[in-house]
């Protein structure tokens, strides 16, 4: 009869992987390199007090950013703000939609400046919505197209004091609280170029800067970039409409 050897004693010869699953902590995944899925998921906000709230200082001192979003609008309504937060009576950041669709952006760095962006959104659909500063510009963008009105200012943003910002909320009257769905919601530390906006709107992933990653295919609000900007809920509820699907 052979000398037969158990597997322990054939340390050369490895096990069989069948119908194995692995799976990847998400919540480290961008800072490891590994890409989480997002777009086919996101949170539903009834435009009643719902909000994501983000750490108090995420965009203070900034020198440039971006932020952007999927938003799926179930209504249109003044002042309803996508991303941002209107601390003390006075903006931070605001980003925000109007009756008609048209959208606003503002900032404050040694003073208040924006406004309209003469840019729309049509609420009922996947649309990719997207503001940034480079220190000197502040740019709309609605899937991927720039508005046709920029605003010129320059220094950092602000330090707020209180309320903190938020996705879905401005912080300061419930009248502003955003009424439908928001996905793979973004904040970078600059400027993203229009071509890199395109990419978002394409479904690519740009890493470079990223430092708030929000609203992807799971259940929760953490921060999905690796920076632990995590954010917290109230009243939101999680959705399995994304704009990918």
């Amino acid at each position: 009869m052979p000398d037969l050897k158990s597997r322990a004693q054939l340390p050369h010869l490895p096990y069989p992987k069948m119908n194995v699953t692995r799976t990847i902590n998400a919540h480290r995944a961008a800072a490891s390199g590994d890409i989480p899925d997002f777009g086919h998921a996101s949170r539903d906000f009834d435009s009643v007090l719902d909000k994501v709230s983000l750490p108090a200082d995420i965009f203070s001192g900034l020198s440039g950013f971006t932020v952007a979003a999927w938003v799926r609008l179930d209504t249109l309504g003044a002042s309803r703000n996508i991303i941002g937060g209107w601390p003390a009576g006075s903006t931070q950041i605001l980003f925000r939609m109007l009756t008609s669709g048209g959208m606003q952006g503002y900032i404050y760095t040694t003073g208040q400046t924006g406004g309209n962006l003469n840019m729309t959104v049509s609420g009922g659909l996947w649309e990719h919505v997207a503001l940034t500063y480079d220190g000197s510009t502040l740019t709309g963008y609605v899937d991927g197209v720039a508005g046709s009105t920029t605003y010129s200012t320059s220094g950092s943003i602000r330090t707020p004091s209180s309320p903190a910002p938020a996705i879905g909320y401005a912080g300061s009257s419930s009248g502003y609280s955003f009424d439908g769905l928001c996905a793979d919601a973004r904040i970078y530390n600059r400027a993203l170029s229009s071509s890199e906006i395109g990419d978002l709107v394409a479904g690519t992933h740009v890493s470079s800067g990223l430092i708030g990653w929000y609203l992807l295919d799971t259940d929760d609000v953490d921060d999905y970039s690796g920076e632990g900007n995590d954010g917290s809920t109230s009243n939101t509820v999680f959705s399995t409409s994304g704009p990918f699907d």
